[in-house]
């Protein structure tokens, strides 16, 4: 029990990645680091496969690094090439040590995985309507494990920042807006689940907005890869309900007046999109326009122009717009092989028989990476690839295992009955 307890702490601690006050701080995935390279060196034997099996995504986060210290080289900013290497580790080495804890305590198949990324967001969807609904614990939270590094970020903390995670006012959100995704799939095996979707869903967009769209393009794909109609339509009859009654469920949960408003914003920009098909609304105005900052020649649209936009000092203007910051800062050729890593994660998941999530996970890097720095190791992918990780060695070191049991038994009938 006490083994199982540890691998949901780890899991938290890889998604949301909470910061921890001791020694003066430290992102709580690192703690990480060393004992799945311990277990890389433990297992090599089972890591010669894992090699293998997903070769050609540690190509292109080779080469996506090795670009990135060429790029320092030339003057870019060192943070890329120090992130670029977390990433690998930790879409590359932590799924692998994951893989290997699963199997150590029973987790060997999907049902049971999907199972502890749900309680992995109860747990997160716990917290949050605890400091929802609490004051106090909510102030407590704020001052043990988050982060306010300017004005902005305390401003933002008046109305959101509702739980524990070091990205809580972005890939929190999306994290428990693909729980919701998630819960869909695992229904196939517990029906129940479906009751916790409500409780994800508002403990991601209470914290980011954009959570609640992942979750409905991510349901929708479910949906329409069933190739249910009945539940297709009554989705849709049961949002639209919820859509126009936001305000009644907000008020009935006890949501403050400021995090009230300011999701209430949110609907009614989606519903000026829906009805005028207009995006001059709000944040979809902001992002599309004012943040749209693209490269001035031909050199930096090769090269870029070795620095982040997000703060503004690069060029006088700030985005936060993925796209914008990757383009920016290392030109096509950075944003090729960056960009390639979700094209064949993608393709393999389709490859493997799970065509519907491999749509979602495309889908959810070109909605999220207008939002945030989704690439290259966000917490939101962080997610995604450990599952895709995970079903995709599962199936096939099961398929390897029926091949091998099929072997044996022709060899068995041939020494018994020959080639008769």
């Amino acid at each position: 029990m006490w083994k199982y307890i540890v691998f949901i702490l780890c899991l938290y601690f890889y998604f949301h990645d909470p910061y921890l006050g001791m020694g003066g701080g430290v992102h709580s995935i690192r703690l990480l680091y060393l004992p799945a390279i311990y277990i890389v060196f433990k297992k090599y034997k089972e890591f010669s496969l894992y090699l293998k099996i997903f070769k050609a995504e540690l190509f292109v986060l080779l080469l996506t690094l090795t670009y990135t210290l060429l790029r320092t080289a030339m003057g870019g900013e060192y943070g890329f090439f120090m992130i670029q290497i977390e990433a690998i580790l930790d879409l590359f080495v932590l799924p692998f040590m994951f893989i290997i804890f699963a199997n150590s305590i029973k987790i060997s198949n999907e049902e049971n995985f999907l199972k502890s990324l749900m309680i992995v967001g109860g747990v997160a969807a716990f917290i949050t309507i605890l400091c929802l609904t609490s004051p106090t614990i909510n102030a407590f939270v704020r001052m043990t494990f988050l982060r306010f590094d300017d004005n902005s970020s305390i401003s933002l903390a008046l109305y959101r920042s509702f739980g524990i995670s070091d990205s809580i006012t972005s890939h929190y959100g999306y994290i428990q807006g693909t729980m919701v995704v998630f819960a869909c799939y695992y229904s196939k095996y517990n029906k129940w689940i479906l009751w916790l979707t409500p409780f994800y869903l508002l403990s991601g967009m209470v914290n980011a907005r954009t959570g609640g769209v992942v979750a409905i393009v991510g349901v929708a794909i479910y949906l329409m890869s069933n190739k249910n109609i009945k539940s297709s339509i009554l989705f849709i009859i049961v949002a639209s309900i919820v859509f126009y009654n936001i305000e009644s469920l907000f008020s009935m949960i006890g949501v403050s007046g400021e995090t009230s408003q300011w999701l209430e914003s949110f609907v009614d920009q989606i519903d000026t999109i829906i009805s005028q098909r207009s995006l001059e609304s709000g944040t979809t105005e902001t992002l599309i326009d004012t943040m749209w900052i693209m490269p001035q020649n031909m050199k930096d649209w090769i090269w870029g122009i070795g620095r982040s936009v997000f703060s503004g000092e690069a060029m006088g203007q700030n985005s936060d717009v993925g796209y914008v910051n990757q383009i920016m800062y290392g030109g096509l050729l950075y944003v090729i092989p960056l960009f390639s890593y979700i094209i064949v994660v993608s393709r393999k998941l389709a490859k493997n028989k799970y065509k519907s999530f491999g749509l979602f996970f495309f889908l959810a890097f070109l909605i999220l990476n207008l939002k945030c720095r989704y690439l290259p190791n966000g917490g939101e992918l962080r997610l995604l690839i450990l599952f895709a990780t995970f079903v995709i060695y599962t199936k096939y070191v099961e398929n390897k295992r029926k091949q091998l049991l099929s072997s044996a038994n022709q060899s068995i009938d041939t020494l018994m009955y020959g080639n008769s």
